[in-house]
């Protein structure tokens, strides 16, 4: 389908609340999810430019001031928030960058706010996304998929960690990415479960379909103990690997197994599409009826619409990797070799296969 002409949109700029006079332009929203899908912290980018003819700009502390962009007829949503983090001046241009709220989750995790810990002396994880979302300032923090009441943290795990740390520790147990939503919640969305966001858009370049891979296996070690579980359908596909001290032998297991079975990835690329509004990271596009996941997204916006381009990269095709994996597991955990085994911890030990 050609790309058609849009119509002109009123687009106006809040920095702290209060819209800016001056021109502006060089409107780009930005974000990356990398692989699948399957761990991490993914925090949205904005950058903009001002003219600042007075100074003013130049001159003004606006580290960590709220930013959004609106549309001044009220044709769609406003952007999320984001915050400023750095700027630069050149021939009266200031050029700034802004991130959403997931970059709040770079300070030190505070132990205290998470509550008393239980009997065993470990920490559910809902207490501890509560203290994470009252320290980051996140209205809410959700999953997309089961199994977060099952995670429980000991002291040592949340000890002189930041909070992306421990939401990095979740999203890999949980095997999916924290996003920022539009109203500045913290979602996990969950591979086999993902956040259900949908943009829109009639106008686009072809669709450069790049490979569907579906996931048949999953392995999953416990970093404490060593343990490996792993699950396969027996076809031939895609294999999932998650190392966590929250899985490997525990309950999570089969929950992460029963989501992620022939879950399937589609690759794909656009170069251009108009978007009848803005889109959260791990968001669906709906082209002409053909829904399609993004996580990597480009929003470059000027007074004839939101323009898109990304998509989903493809990814290794690691079934063989998966093979080739448990092999070396079966060798390595106390496999004896001659008068030689390794233990989980990794140590050599030598067996007299005499006595």
């Amino acid at each position: 389908m050609p790309l058609q002409t849009a119509t002109v949109f009123n687009w106006a700029l809040k920095i702290n609340g209060t819209e800016v006079t001056d021109p502006f332009g060089g409107l780009n929203f930005s974000h990356t999810i990398s692989g699948f899908g399957t761990s991490g912290v993914a925090t949205g980018q904005f950058e903009f430019d001002l003219y600042d003819e007075s100074g003013y700009y130049g001159m003004a502390l606006l580290e960590g001031a709220s930013v959004q962009l609106f549309e001044a007829d009220n044709r769609m949503s406003p952007s999320r928030e984001y915050y400023i983090s750095s700027r630069s001046i050149s021939h009266k241009i200031c050029h700034f960058v802004a991130y959403d709220r997931m970059s709040f989750t770079d300070q030190p995790f505070k132990v205290s706010g998470a509550g008393v810990p239980n009997d065993d002396g470990r920490y559910y994880c809902g207490n501890v996304l509560s203290a994470i979302a009252a320290q980051c300032g996140f209205s809410s923090m959700n999953p997309t998929g089961g199994g977060l009441d099952l995670i429980q943290f000991t002291a040592e795990q949340l000890q002189d960690r930041t909070c992306r740390d421990v939401l990095e520790m979740v999203a890999e147990a949980m095997c999916g990415v924290w996003i920022c939503d539009s109203g500045n919640s913290a979602v996990l969305s969950c591979l086999g479960a993902t956040y259900d966001s949908l943009g829109v858009s009639d106008s686009y370049t072809e669709i450069d379909y790049q490979g569907r891979q579906q996931i048949t296996a999953l392995m999953l070690t416990n970093s404490d103990t060593g343990k490996v579980v792993s699950y396969s359908t027996g076809a031939y596909g895609t294999a999932i690997y998650i190392e966590s001290p929250f899985v490997g032998g525990t309950e999570l297991d089969s929950v992460v197994w029963g989501r992620l079975q022939n879950c399937v990835y589609q690759a794909w690329h656009c170069d251009k599409a108009l978007l009848g509004g803005f889109i959260p990271t791990s968001a669906k596009i709906d082209f002409g009826g053909t829904e399609l996941l993004a996580n990597n997204v480009n929003l470059a916006v000027d007074s004839t619409g939101i323009y898109f381009s990304g998509g989903c990269d493809p990814q290794d095709e690691s079934q063989w990797g998966y093979d080739d994996y448990l092999t070396r597991k079966k060798l390595e955990a106390d496999k004896l070799i001659g008068h030689t085994k390794i233990t989980n911890t990794g140590r050599i030990v030598f067996v007299n296969k005499n006595k």
